[in-house]
């Protein structure tokens, strides 16, 4: 722990130094508990991963380009989607992640594949 020391100059009594010493050992002890303790009670972030819909083998064979709409991913927070296949593929159009964004063209186009061939729409 902490000592004082006294050491008397050349035959003065009027003038004696006092040397301090710190022992920091229980300080360092102290702060390795504190870091372990830390370690160990630390809840690590678990992976998660966004559920996959895959749609139903029914047996009715491909689905038609007609009930096909087809999303990418781009930068800036923007979405291209076509409807059908990008084989005949001219033009995509662009939209965004927000309310009427992605949204409303989802219900559109569900609502036109629905009243079309009355089945649901396949994105």
């Amino acid at each position: 722990m902490a000592e004082l020391t006294q050491t008397s100059g050349k035959g003065s009594s009027r003038t004696k130094k006092m040397n301090i010493r710190v022992d920091l050992t229980a300080m360092v002890d102290l702060a390795f508990l504190l870091i372990t303790f830390f370690i160990l009670t630390t809840t690590l972030s678990k992976p998660s991963s966004m559920e996959l819909v895959m749609p139903v083998d029914i047996g009715e064979g491909p689905v038609s380009e007609s009930r096909t709409l087809t999303l990418c991913l781009g930068n800036h927070n923007k979405l291209f989607w076509y409807t059908g296949t990008n084989e005949k593929l001219i033009q995509s159009d662009v939209t965004n992640f927000e309310r009427n964004g992605i949204r409303d063209i989802l219900v559109k186009k569900s609502k036109e594949v629905l009243a079309k061939t009355g089945k649901t729409l396949m994105v």
